[in-house]
């Protein structure tokens, strides 16, 4: 069998070739036939995963950073610019309402004033003297 892990093939197989990339460098041990891919190639490929993932870490590093002044750059805006205009407006419509309550208030005293000196004529005859 193979054990890709070591790239060990035995030796009443053929020798494998385990990857595409690995050089034919083969060493023989009695029984075994070990596969190691060439040593440059090896170094260079871990090169560009290493710089591949310093890239991928730097943009990420980089998205965060400016997701999180944006982040911050909006919450502020919004708290100075449109959290005074909310309040002005709730505090403007509780002054509406206030006003239409106190209408409707002195509408209906006037109406019960009134209905009070008609009703009081009715009962009390007028007395002349």
């Amino acid at each position: 069998g193979i054990n890709a892990e070591y790239g060990v093939a035995r030796t009443h197989m053929s020798a494998v070739p385990i990857m595409a990339s690995m050089a034919a460098a083969a060493l023989t041990d009695g029984s075994e036939t070990v596969v190691k891919p060439a040593p440059s190639k090896v170094r260079k490929n871990v090169q560009h995963l290493r710089k591949a993932g310093n890239l991928m870490v730097r943009w990420s590093t980089w998205g965060l950073k400016k997701a999180g002044n944006l982040g911050w750059a909006v919450g502020t805006s919004m708290m100075i610019l449109v959290v005074p205009v909310v309040l002005d407006i709730i505090r403007d419509q509780e002054l509406t309402d206030h006003m239409i309550q106190q209408e409707a208030l002195e509408q209906f005293q006037k109406q019960q004033s009134a209905t009070v000196v008609v009703s009081l004529r009715h009962v009390v005859p007028p007395t002349h003297g």
